[in-house]
């Protein structure tokens, strides 16, 4: 036996039916969609908060590097000028030290040439004699005024070199790497020696 055809819904209820599931799969869609747009909004927003965070912490690194290097600027100059102000202390007292010397060495010079004091024309004084064949006469050495400047030349030469070398000494970086805490434990070198 055949069976009957089951009956067909009414076109109208078909019709209904399907613009619902319709409406409920836009809907599904939509709300799938909205999810996807709000995700993409807050990553965004992530993306950009992270991206504002960075360019605040690099200006902050860029303005404290500057202030760093401007207090390294000021250390080196204290340390700089504290070793040129020792370095001419030290070379005036030598100089003034050289200077006494030579006075007293020249009324030395004098008082052995002019034993008697008298206010005559001084006769120079025979030098010791020769210690033999070979031996040196008697002015062996630079009379005493040029020994005085070749003296002063040579002190004025060693405070240059002893400068130059505390200069040297200075350690440029080590305000920074004590910052940023690299210090080597020697910290900044001998600048006075």
């Amino acid at each position: 036996m055949i069976p009957f055809p089951l009956a067909l819904p009414p076109l109208r209820i078909v019709t209904l039916a399907a613009g619902m599931l319709a409406i409920a799969a836009l809907a599904t869609l939509l709300h799938v969609r909205t999810s996807q747009r709000d995700a993409a909004i807050a990553h965004a927003a992530a993306v950009q908060a992270s991206f504002d965070r960075t360019v605040t912490g690099y200006r902050a690194a860029r303005e404290q590097a500057r202030r760093n290097d401007q207090l390294n600027i000021i250390r080196v100059g204290v340390q700089q000028a504290a070793i040129s102000e020792k370095s001419e202390h030290d070379y005036q007292d030598n100089i003034d030290r050289l200077r006494a010397d030579y006075a007293r060495r020249l009324r030395a010079a004098e008082t052995a040439a002019d034993p008697g004091g008298s206010r005559r024309a001084a006769m120079p004084a025979a030098g010791p004699a020769p210690g033999g064949i070979d031996g040196a006469a008697g002015e062996a050495r630079l009379p005493l005024a040029d020994a005085l400047i070749a003296s002063e030349q040579a002190e004025r030469l060693a405070a240059l070199q002893a400068w130059v070398h505390a200069q040297a000494a200075i350690d440029m970086d080590a305000e920074v790497r004590s910052r940023a805490g690299m210090d080597d434990g020697q910290g900044a070198r001998s600048e006075l020696n």
